[in-house]
């Protein structure tokens, strides 16, 4: 018996420090990454932590006995806790240190008198408790002690079909009474109702999505089809929170993966997972940053429940001007600041402390993060860093136009994490609102924020142009004076009779394709036929457009180089010069082909020369465009597109011509030709391919010989 309970209790010391070994690791594991997303690539960047798992509360812990199945939680401002204990048919209101103060299961006076899986609780600023009663399809309000005032039940309007149940779900009353409620299968917005409980409308209802084939589909249904067919209505909302200025945030989980990965790639956020109303219920979110969609990217998940885009259930509204939103596909949290701006992701699932199976609500208790698990029935609470206060801190101090400090503190978060852009974005807003332009663009651009660069570029260039408005004036009549003489001296060059014996020179013969660029038909018939041209100027006009293209790639203002700045690192100079080079060789190729079959008199020379002189616009007129990219934002990116269009269209248009006075065809027979150039070029090029894979797999096979016969012998 000694031995026997030698060893019991040795097994006992052992299974107690595994047990505590076990719940030490449970507290300090942190089962999710926090990370932000790249601006450039739209992937995830590690960053640290900005919340860490405290605590997990259940219903025992608070002495109320277990949880069952919880729908929504809420802090008010005197940050009490009120829980919607769903499964339980109850409402449990905490005070501010998590004691219980007062439970609602009953309804005096009112049939039925008790709650029905009530799922949305609100309370306002002076402390009245207002209950989505969902079952029982009504709302129910309580004063701050926990005594019942009213009950509202389904509101009276036409607009809905007949058969529609009212189930409220979701509500938020605003400084004025009016009572703002998302409900079940409603799918024309949120309803609004008076302080009275009258309905007044609906608020904020999503574009109709759908394609030409439902459209012309339903064109030929019948009308008794039509009217049993419920189609194009608006997305319904899932959740509804209110800020202190009136605003009224919602999010859907009903919007389709395209209109998502639409959004993604246009900008169009007439459809999006959350939205900011204003009272007139207009969409006024601040979309500062990447489309507030959640993740940009999920293909590459491998877990059959968690593929697909973000999934927005609820959303929680913090400190000065941010907000979270709950991804309830991958239980991920996503932080936004009041400019639409992505802040961190944090979350996952699992069953760790810190990882949740599902989550039903979200909310901040002061600084603290709190999310409510309905299958585990607990409520976890989040701490936030020293890493995370500095992000707010920074924001606060931005937010009270306390720009020093936001930018010493924004210099201390990108010393924790110098893959923050927002952080630098958060610096250059301030020295714009400063006044510091020039730090401003230099900020915008480690952000990687062109919209941002070029509004304080066009601040910069007013302030300058004030500054040096005479110099600027100066070097523009400079810049006419020597435009004036250089075409003067161009003239000369191709008119002058002491210029006559030296036309074939190639000074001569270079100078001659301005003459070309402006009076084409004599140009490139004076090219043919009196050798105004030469082999030697084609190859110096064609290195000039390789030049003018890199020029373009090396040197556009960062504010125009659109998604071309993401790929500067790997910019190729041959490559870049190939786009030019290539197509001309193969124009020339196939043009010479074609135009030999039908009856041309220039040889491939001719041909060259004529392409490479019709390049000269394009010389000109995208070096110009790109100096504009310089002097010019954004917003007037009309003149910078204008320059390149006309830069290409003359010299396709001095193609055209060089092609029908080379080979003295009609207008009708050079279109055609041109048209059997484009096929011919087609034709080549799949020629090459085809002798390139055809030698490659010989190559191959060569290979494949000489390793059996290498390990044979």
């Amino acid at each position: 018996m000694k031995r026997f309970f030698a060893v019991a209790t040795l097994l006992l010391l052992v299974l107690s420090t595994t047990v505590t070994a076990f719940a030490r690791e449970t507290i300090d594991f942190i089962p999710f990454k926090t990370y932000t997303i790249c601006y450039s690539s739209a992937y995830p960047l590690e960053s640290p932590a900005v919340y860490l798992p405290n605590r997990i509360i259940t219903g025992e812990d608070l002495g109320i006995g277990s949880l069952h199945m919880p729908g929504d939680i809420f802090v008010d401002s005197q940050m009490g806790i009120t829980i919607a204990d769903t499964g339980n048919n109850r409402i449990i209101r905490l005070n501010q240190d998590w004691t219980l103060n007062h439970i609602i299961d009953y309804v005096p006076g009112e049939t039925p008198n008790s709650l029905s899986a009530p799922q949305g609780v609100f309370v306002t600023h002076t402390g009245y408790l207002f209950i989505a009663d969902t079952n029982n399809g009504r709302i129910l309000e309580y004063d701050p002690y926990g005594n019942f005032i009213r009950s509202i039940g389904e509101p009276y309007t036409g607009l809905l079909d007949e058969d529609f149940v009212y189930r409220p779900t979701a509500l938020v009353v605003d400084r004025t009474g009016r009572i703002y409620v998302v409900a079940s299968g409603a799918y024309m917005g949120i309803m609004q109702l008076s302080g009275q409980g009258v309905f007044e409308g609906f608020v904020g209802a999503q574009r109709v999505s759908f394609n030409m084939l439902d459209y012309l589909w339903r064109i030929i249904m019948t009308r008794e089809q039509r009217a049993r067919l419920r189609m194009f209505v608006p997305t319904e909302y899932n959740n509804i929170a209110i800020d202190d200025q009136g605003f009224i945030f919602v999010t859907s989980s009903a919007i389709t993966e395209t209109d998502i990965v639409n959004e993604i790639i246009t900008g169009d956020s007439r459809l999006t997972p959350v939205r900011r109303l204003n009272p007139a219920g207009h969409d006024v979110m601040r979309r500062g940053g990447l489309p507030i969609v959640g993740d940009m990217f999920w293909t590459h998940s491998t877990t059959a429940a968690r593929t697909g885009p973000s999934v927005f259930s609820d959303i929680a509204l913090g400190e000065h001007g941010t907000f979270t939103v709950l991804d309830s596909n991958r239980n991920r949290f996503f932080t936004y600041n009041a400019l639409g701006q992505l802040l961190y992701v944090f979350g996952t699932f699992g069953v760790q402390a810190g990882a949740m199976n599902a989550i039903s609500a979200i909310t901040y208790h002061g600084t603290d993060f709190i999310a409510l698990d309905p299958i585990m029935n607990s409520i976890t609470v989040f701490t936030r860093t020293s890493y995370g206060d500095l992000i707010f801190d920074a924001l606060g101090h931005y937010a009270n136009f306390d720009y020093d400090a936001a930018i010493e503190i924004w210099r201390q978060v990108i010393a924790y994490n110098s893959t923050f852009t927002m952080a630098y974005a958060s610096i250059a807003h301030a020295y714009l609102d400063t006044g510091d332009y020039t730090q401003a663009m230099s900020y915008f651009r480690l952000a990687i924020d062109q919209t941002g660069y070029s509004v304080a570029f066009r601040y910069w260039r007013s302030q300058t142009i004030e500054r040096l408005v005479f110099l600027f004036l100066l070097i523009l009549v400079a810049g006419i004076y020597g435009i004036r003489r250089f075409q003067k001296w161009i003239k000369g060059r191709n008119r002058d009779e002491k210029y006559l014996g030296k036309r074939e020179g190639f000074i001569n013969t270079l100078t001659y394709s301005y003459h070309v660029m402006f009076r084409p038909f004599d140009g490139f018939w004076d090219l043919r036929h009196e050798k105004r041209g030469s082999l030697a100027a084609a190859n110096t006009i064609l290195a000039l457009a390789c030049i003018t293209l890199v020029f373009q790639a090396l040197f556009t203002s960062f504010a125009f180089m659109g998604v071309n700045y993401f790929y500067m690192a790997d910019l190729s100079i041959i490559n870049t010069a190939m786009q030019i080079v290539l197509p001309l060789l193969l124009w020339t190729l196939a043009n010479w082909c074609v135009t030999t079959l039908m009856d041309g008199v220039g040889n491939m020379r001719h041909i060259y020369i004529a392409t490479c002189y019709a390049l000269l616009p394009f010389v000109i007129f995208t070096t110009i465009g790109t100096l504009l990219t310089h002097v010019l934002a954004i917003h007037e990116s009309a003149f910078v597109n204008i320059a390149y269009t006309i830069g290409f269209g003359w010299t396709f248009m001095l193609i055209y011509i060089g092609n029908m006075v080379t080979h003295q065809y009609t207008v009708a027979k050079s279109v055609v030709a041109a048209i059997l150039t484009v096929f011919g070029i087609g034709i080549i090029v799949f020629i090459f391919l085809l002798f390139g894979v055809t030698i490659g797999d010989i190559v191959l096979l060569v290979q494949e010989i000489w390793l059996e016969v290498s390990l044979r012998f």
